[in-house]
């Protein structure tokens, strides 16, 4: 005879474990085994330095500011909303003016010592060669606006005239420019050809192209190139 079931609780109770949830695997540790393991945490292990891991020193680079004269820069006036945003930069290491004309200590310094920065490369200096120094260029005109916008652009180091000697000494110097070729246009006669006629529709389109550079007039074919007559004979 079974036991009867006891009285359901109106309280909830624990549900019992089901054969899906039991573990055989799974037992209880004794107290004493606790005692035999050590638990560490990664933070508790010191690292012991070595050789590999020691890390040189980075250098740090020197801030330099080259100025022309002792006037006071953009930023430096108390009071300027500029002044209030230069407050967070950094102070410069040296502040060094430097005259028109003069060379800076530093640039000196690397000059004389070219081994101790063997990695900066010389900086190439800007040559202009004009054919006319006495006619203004393009953009030389003040008051223009190719001239506004030319003084954004850097001065020249040398200006220069362009000689016959220069020009021959040229393509030495940059051997791997291309040679422009000349445009010869040879005139078979002497009429008005395809498209030189003003007021055509040709003649608008060959407004965009090149002018040549060398018009000639083809010369009259020789008389041994002329086809030889024929005679008549008798038969």
């Amino acid at each position: 005879m079974s036991a009867p079931n006891p009285p359901r609780s109106p309280t909830l109770e624990v549900p019992r474990k089901s054969m899906e949830l039991v573990d055989p695997g799974a037992k209880d540790l004794d107290e004493s085994s606790d005692d035999g393991q050590v638990f560490t945490d990664a933070r508790d292990t010191v690292m012991t330095p070595t050789r590999d891991t020691v890390l040189s020193p980075l250098t740090i680079p020197t801030t330099r500011v080259e100025k022309v004269d002792s006037s006071p820069s953009h930023g430096e006036v108390p009071g300027t909303p500029a002044y209030e945003k230069r407050l967070r930069d950094a102070v410069p290491d040296e502040i060094e003016i430097i005259p028109e004309g003069q060379r800076s200590r530093a640039s000196s310094r690397a000059m004389a010592s070219p081994s101790a920065s063997p990695s900066l490369s010389p900086i190439p200096k800007t040559r202009v060669e004009k054919v006319d120094l006495a006619s203004p260029s393009y953009g030389e005109v003040p008051g223009t606006v190719a001239w506004e916008k030319r003084k954004a652009d850097a001065v020249p180091d040398a200006i220069d005239t362009a000689t016959p000697e220069n020009r021959s000494a040229s393509p030495s110097h940059s051997p791997s420019l291309p040679i422009i070729p000349k445009t010869v246009l040879t005139r078979v006669d002497s009429e008005p050809a395809h498209s030189a006629v003003p007021g055509t529709d040709t003649y608008h389109f060959r407004q965009h192209d090149a002018m040549p550079d060398i018009i000639e007039k083809e010369r009259q074919l020789s008389s041994k190139h002329q086809p030889a007559s024929i005679e008549n004979y008798a038969f």
